[in-house]
Order: C-alpha cells, then sequence, then structure tokens
C-alpha cells in the first residue's frame, strides 16, 4: 500500500467512528425523551414510571459516556 492508501483508508475509519459516536449521541437523546414521556404518563402505552425512569438513565449513558468510551477504544496508540 501507498501513503495515499494508508491516508484514505485511516481517514475513512475516523469518518466510520465519527458517525458511530454520533449516533449513539443522537440515540441516546431520543430514550431520554422517551424515558421522559413514559414518566410523565404522556404516551398512550401502559408502562410503570420506572421504566421511564430507566430509559432516560440508559439515554443518559448512550448520550454522555459511550461516546467517551468507544473515542478511548478507538485511540490509535504512537
Amino acid at each position: 500500500m501507498t501513503v495515499i492508501d494508508d491516508t484514505a483508508a485511516a481517514e475513512r475509519l475516523a469518518k466510520r467512528h465519527f458517525i458511530i459516536m454520533r449516533a449513539a449521541n443522537l440515540c441516546g437523546a431520543v430514550l431520554v425523551v422517551l424515558g421522559m414521556l413514559v414518566f410523565t404518563r404522556r404516551l398512550p402505552v401502559n408502562l410503570p414510571p420506572e421504566a421511564g425512569y430507566a430509559l432516560a438513565a440508559i439515554g443518559l449513558f448512550e448520550a454522555l459516556i459511550l461516546p467517551r468510551i468507544l473515542a478511548r477504544a478507538w485511540r490509535s496508540r504512537p
């Protein structure tokens, strides 16, 4: 492989990682909103408020902590 091929492959990998981390942020935010709707009983589903709290907690983890864990795991070693 040439230097250009290596650079292009590294850029594709970085783009893929970026998209995955942004998707985790977005899905986490959606889960937080969904959890809030469940525990305030604004949805037509009959779920206990504890389910909404659990969804919101999972969403917060996914939106705030998971991208940092992924970035640390994907960090390039010198």
